[in-house]
């Protein structure tokens, strides 16, 4: 079995690169994660499982997205945008059509898992949410 972790990783960020914006301003995507409190997509960590048998090669993918949502305009709700970026980036994730790999094929995809952090500075509030997508694939 091959490593699907750079696919996978290929794959988010061209389904979300320039595919997620708020109040029309597109949202940074990166493959990793970035230092820095400007609001962004990083594309975090990747776990797997391999839960192949004897008949069939399927890995069971865990990949974290996360979401930073930093702003430092009186009366703006970074929490409000993070869910919306966050609700955007589920819709474009668990889609009818999975995001395809050239070495691997998406069986399935699921929201599994949805944290928020919040780190409050002296001049704005960073908000991180972090959400855990499940993916079965299947070396093609």
């Amino acid at each position: 079995m091959k490593d699907p972790t750079s696919e996978l990783h290929d794959a988010y960020f061209t389904l979300l690169n320039g595919g997620v914006s708020v109040s029309g301003t597109a949202i940074p995507v990166y493959k990793w994660e970035k230092p820095g409190n400007e609001t962004r997509i990083e594309i975090a960590t990747t776990t797997m499982e391999d839960t192949s048998t004897k008949d069939t090669y399927i890995t069971e993918v865990l990949q974290d997205i996360t979401i930073v949502s930093s702003l430092r305009m009186p009366g703006s709700d970074e929490r409000t945008i993070a869910d919306e970026i966050s609700s955007k980036v589920v819709q474009l994730v668990v889609a009818d059509t999975l995001m395809t790999m050239s070495s691997f094929d998406m069986l399935d995809a699921t929201l599994s898992a949805s944290e928020v952090f919040e780190d409050e500075n002296y001049d704005n509030t960073t908000y991180r949410k972090e959400l855990t997508f499940k993916h079965l694939i299947v070396e093609s």
